[in-house]
């Protein structure tokens, strides 16, 4: 049977439908989800790109889960739906509305693993969810966010049933290489977002130093738009710094380095964070321990950082008031990320006090 010839006049003809209309480079605009962090928002340029797979990784304890509910909750008033897959099933309630999900809104929906469902969650059921919630745009009219909680605890259909034949690392790497490529193409064109989470652990017997095992093999890696690494920066007296490393970014620069607070009161400590913010480009006047403002329609001033956050977080109006006018400072400085990160400060690995989210 002869061969089809693939002359370059096809070629030519399929580059000009995915490029160009006329003589035009098609452009879309890139879309963005909060992250629930201000710091990282700027870091990202935006935030999580919508249309993408993004992978957060880190330590037990690093507030993976936590950034993942804020980024639920602000997708949601932006009227997208959120689907959490809880591979783990350790996903808290109460926790989750604290973190401001709205837990009665049919935006959001939450797949527990129950091993004793017919349709249990493994990753051939969740593949085929995906397919199916992307396809019907009548339900997912702006997309979807899908949030996988945790990547490093997914299993195959195989391995649910009872099969120990393969090893069930190997098997899922296997599997995501297969169907990654059909992902991407379908999340890009439905402007939807895969968010996964994933333990980062050590690799038992190595040099002398620690290096990463992710779970599920390294495909989730080649395959995610946006990698993000969480570590402890260290102690404060209602929890401690965040320190987040930008490992790769295809919307805007790679390597950023900043942090956020995670306060065992709050969870991540958005107005902390705003405020110092906002006194490194001078919309907060910081003299000693007092803090002066006129962005609330009236001048402010407090005592300590204590006091403006308690006092911000008691009026929300004001914090969007300050969160608006961050943003649009900062989104117009290309890469930069305020407050820059102590790079010499030694972080504590090995502190995990976590009253707040569970340990995803």
């Amino acid at each position: 049977m002869p061969k089809k010839s693939l002359s370059s006049q096809n070629w030519d003809g399929r580059w000009s439908k995915i490029l160009k209309s006329g003589n035009q480079i098609i452009t879309r605009p890139q879309k963005f989800l909060s992250t629930g962090s201000p710091s990282l928002d700027i870091g990202l340029q935006g935030g999580f790109p919508a249309g993408h797979i993004v992978r957060v990784y880190g330590k037990k304890g690093m507030c993976k889960t936590t950034l993942s509910q804020r980024c639920a909750a602000r997708a949601m008033l932006d009227n997208i739906n959120v689907y959490w897959l809880d591979t783990e099933s350790a996903f808290e309630p109460t926790i989750a509305a604290a973190n401001g999900i709205d837990l009665n809104s049919d935006k959001f929906m939450v797949w527990s693993f129950d091993p004793t469902e017919e349709l249990s969650l493994s990753f051939e059921t969740m593949s085929h969810f995906f397919d199916d919630m992307m396809v019907d745009k009548k339900r997912n009219p702006n997309g979807s966010l899908f949030i996988v909680d945790s990547w490093s605890a997914l299993r195959t259909a195989a391995h649910l049933a009872g099969s120990i034949e393969d090893s069930i690392m190997a098997k899922v790497a296997q599997l995501s290489a297969i169907y990654f490529p059909k992902l991407c193409a379908m999340l890009k064109k439905t402007d939807s977002t895969l968010l996964c989470l994933q333990q980062q652990r050590a690799v038992i017997g190595g040099m002398g130093y620690e290096t990463e095992n992710p779970g599920g093999g390294y495909a989730l890696q080649h395959y995610a738009y946006t990698e993000i690494k969480l570590q402890n920066a260290g102690k404060e007296e209602h929890g401690y710094r965040v320190r987040f490393n930008i490992i790769a970014n295809k919307t805007a620069h790679g390597g950023v380095v900043g942090e956020f607070y995670f306060d065992n009161r709050y969870g991540i400590d958005t107005a902390r964070e705003l405020i110092d913010l906002s006194v490194d480009v001078d919309l907060i006047k910081k003299g000693g321990a007092w803090y002066t403002s006129d962005l609330f329609g009236e001048s402010v001033r407090f005592q300590g950082v204590d006091n403006f956050t308690a006092w911000l977080y008691e009026h929300p109006e004001c914090l969007s008031v300050l969160e608006k006018a961050v943003m649009t400072k900062y989104m117009n400085k290309v890469g930069e990320v305020k407050p820059d990160a102590d790079i010499d400060e030694p972080i504590d690995e090995d502190y995990n006090q976590t009253m707040f989210t569970d340990e995803g």
